[in-house]
């Protein structure tokens, strides 16, 4: 059994704020709030069936880090025909924690022009607003 060993009411103030700081210090992500920006969206389309898409915040863009309290970019896409008006004429491919993500083609979409749309998402997975609309042709 293990000794007891008294303490002083200072003592076990420094305890209980120390422990109470770690347990709320632990619960910060869930105060994170919804992300407030859209990402700043540029594709590189120079490689034959290949996108490279690179996104950035808007707030800082000489930065490469994402807005604070991000997780990650979710990347959707509409490949062909005119640019979409909703978010139900996206198909979903990816939710990218590094930039850049690369997309890659089949041979068929060659001559194609992809549309894509981002968004930030935090761990909680709440979703920030719609990036403006980028476009790329697939390089056959």
């Amino acid at each position: 059994m293990a000794d007891y060993i008294p303490r002083s009411d200072a003592e076990f103030n420094n305890w209980q704020v120390q422990n109470l700081t770690f347990v709320e210090s632990k619960y910060d992500e869930w105060k994170i709030p919804a992300p407030a920006t859209a990402p700043t969206v540029k594709i590189d389309f120079s490689k034959r069936f290949q996108h490279e898409i690179s996104f950035f915040d808007a707030q800082r863009p000489a930065s490469r880090a994402k807005p604070e309290g991000v997780y990650g970019c979710e990347i959707w896409i509409k490949l062909d025909g005119e640019p979409p008006v909703s978010a139900d004429e996206l198909r979903y491919i990816a939710t990218d924690t590094f930039s850049p993500y690369i997309m890659l083609f089949d041979g068929t979409d060659g001559g194609k022009t992809a549309y894509y749309w981002l968004r930030w998402v935090n761990k909680k997975g709440q979703v920030g607003p719609w990036s403006a609309t980028a476009a790329a042709i697939v390089n056959k």
